[in-house]
């Protein structure tokens, strides 16, 4: 069960499942969504370890838990994104874990774009382009990938703490659907507990009584970086990259303003905190 289910019905709505038992602390459902992930397929694992700290807490939640895993690292054949792929290549060899490389030649993005559109997958986020580029490679090959996206990134908007959604967020799942597949790219999203653990950790939940903090918040959550970093303190000290910085301003800033023109629906849905703790039944 993922943490919500989706619609598209006359507008993009969002509704969280409800916690099946009591959530536990945070660490020990993330060993608990490791174990059910690698129970609920036969098909080799391969966490997408791009360098940044959420596929790393993936990687180290399935070492702590003795669960065998390949990697899978994207890198850009012209190297734009070797300051974050750098991390994953450093872990894996430290951690002895067998490390596949996909490359991808950032000249054809357009048109790597361009099909998918054409096939009716729509986003105003490049990265979700690449994330149908690696389900493919995937499938080609016979895994099971395991991301670990589904962050809980947090404003403040007329006092009001709000998690933001944008639909084009579910674009994999939709390519999963339409595939007659399932790859889990959402680690923290996989299930409600785990998502409702993270909003109960002590530094999380007295942040969300405090809505000044959550204004004009930055997209890197530094609040869930001191979490990592306590769960694990060996995890090397780094901001959460995309592996975008080094084509930002002359290529992801204007293709995803023309994507944005191009399908203006698509916007961020803001859900009060209060409301999805509500449907998460923690509150």
């Amino acid at each position: 069960m993922m943490a919500f289910d989706y619609s598209f019905d006359e507008k993009f709505s969002v509704t969280f499942n409800p916690c099946t038992r009591a959530p536990q602390a945070w660490n020990d459902e993330v060993n608990n969504t490791a174990q059910a992930i690698a129970a609920s397929t036969d098909t080799p694992l391969y966490v997408l370890m791009s360098g940044g700290i959420d596929s790393e807490m993936v990687a180290r939640a399935f070492l702590d838990n003795g669960i065998p895993f390949k990697a899978l690292t994207l890198k850009h054949k012209q190297g734009t994104n070797s300051h974050d792929t750098q991390w994953a290549d450093v872990f894996c060899k430290e951690h002895n874990i067998e490390q596949e490389i996909l490359e991808l030649d950032t000249t054809h993005f357009d048109q790597i774009i361009e099909q998918y559109i054409n096939q009716g997958y729509r986003s105003t986020n490049i990265y979700h382009y690449m994330q149908l580029y690696i389900l493919e490679y995937l499938e080609s090959i016979g895994g099971f990938g395991v991301g670990g996206a589904g962050e809980q990134i947090y404003y403040t908007v007329d006092g009001i703490i709000n998690l933001k959604i944008n639909p084009s967020y579910t674009l994999g799942r939709e390519w999963c659907k339409r595939n007659n597949t399932w790859h889990q790219l959402w680690f923290s999203l996989d299930n409600p507990e785990i998502y409702a653990a993270y909003m109960q950790i002590d530094i999380i939940a007295l942040l969300l009584q405090h809505p000044s903090y959550f204004v004009n918040h930055h997209f890197a959550s530094i609040e869930k970086i001191l979490v990592l970093h306590n769960k694990w303190p060996s995890m090397l000290r780094r901001e959460k990259f995309s592996g975008f910085e080094n084509i930002k301003i002359n290529y992801r800033v204007p293709k995803e303003a023309e994507l944005r023109n191009r399908f203006p629906d698509l916007i961020d849905l803001q859900i009060p905190v209060s409301t999805v703790k509500a449907q998460l039944g923690i509150e």
